[in-house]
């Protein structure tokens, strides 16, 4: 799977359904038909960045 960010190939699994880009560092979630990206705050906690529907490609910026 690549990053919807930066379209690097390696992602990291550390989740069920949760991946982590090492190349730009955002976090991403695959819910059926549905990528959500995140932005981790220093704190670890996740921000919403966008969610993309894979079906019609549609994209969501939050």
């Amino acid at each position: 799977m690549l990053c919807p960010n930066c379209s690097w190939g390696n992602l990291r699994k550390i989740g069920r359904n949760i991946y982590y880009c090492k190349n730009c560092f955002h976090e991403v979630e695959k819910k059926s038909n549905i990528i959500i990206l995140f932005e981790l705050d220093g704190d670890g906690t996740r921000k919403k960045v966008f969610t993309v529907n894979i079906e019609t490609e549609s994209e969501e910026a939050i």
